[in-house]
C-alpha cells in the first residue's frame, strides 16, 4: 500500500511522522512524507520518500516576517495545501494527516482513498484538558476546558476555504460537500488528469 503522511509544521511534527513512516515501511508499505524543505533529511533518514511542501513555518513561529501572523499563517497553509495536492497526485492508496493538515482529508476524499488523523495530542473538546493548540500551562476546569475546545473547533481555520467547482464535484465518486481544496488544482486535475 502506498501511504502518504502530510506533515506541515516543524521538526516536532515531522520527526514523529518519520518514525511512524519507518514502521509502516517495515510492515511492507511504500511510504512518502510530505514535509517542508528544512526537514527533508529527517524524512530521508527514516527511509521514506520525501515530497515537498513549500514554505517553512519556523520563521513565523519565531516572530519573523512582516504583516499579521494570521495572514502569514494563512499563506503558509495555502502553500502546504497546494504542496499536499501535488504530493498526493504522485500516487497514494491512503493518506495520514497531522493536526496542521486537515485539508488532507479533502484531498483523500477527492482521490477516493481513505484518510485518518495521526495526531500527537488530543484534538477533540474535552472536560479533562484544555485545547492543546492553545498551549495553556494549566487546566481551565472541566467546563472551561470543554468550552475552550468547542470555541477553538468553531474558529475559522488559518487557510482560505475554497469550494470545489461544480463540474469537479459532479465527478463520479466525488463528494458533494464543500472543500478547502484549491479551485485552480481542481481545474488542472480535470483538464490534465493530474495537478501541476
Amino acid at each position: 500500500m502506498r501511504v502518504l503522511l502530510i506533515t506541515p509544521g516543524t521538526r516536532g511534527d515531522v520527526a514523529p511522522a518519520a518514525g511512524l513512516g519507518a514502521r509502516l515501511r517495515e510492515a511492507g508499505h511504500e511510504v512518502a512524507i510530505a514535509a517542508n524543505p528544512p526537514y527533508r533529511n529527517v524524512v530521508e533518514a527514516s527511509g521514506c520518500t520525501w515530497r515537498e511542501l513549500p514554505g517553512d513555518l519556523a520563521p513565523l513561529l519565531a516572530g519573523e516576517g512582516s504583516g499579521s501572523s494570521f495572514r502569514q499563517l494563512t499563506a503558509y497553509m495555502d502553500l502546504a495545501a497546494e504542496g499536499a495536492l501535488t504530493a498526493a497526485a504522485e500516487g497514494v492508496d491512503a493518506i495520514l494527516v497531522n493536526a496542521v493538515a486537515p485539508f488532507g482529508h479533502d484531498i483523500a476524499d477527492r482521490l477516493g482513498v481513505p484518510s485518518a488523523g495521526a495526531f500527537l495530542q488530543p484534538m477533540h473538546p474535552s472536560a479533562a484538558y484544555p485545547p492543546m493548540l492553545l498551549g495553556l500551562p494549566r487546566s481551565l476546569g472541566p467546563r472551561g476546558n470543554r468550552l475552550a475546545g468547542l470555541a477553538l473547533a468553531a474558529a475559522p481555520a488559518p487557510r482560505r476555504p475554497m469550494t470545489r467547482p461544480a463540474a469537479a464535484s459532479a465527478a463520479p465518486g466525488a463528494s458533494r460537500t464543500s472543500s478547502t481544496v484549491s479551485a485552480r488544482w481542481w481545474s488542472r486535475a480535470r483538464t490534465t488528469g493530474r495537478p501541476g
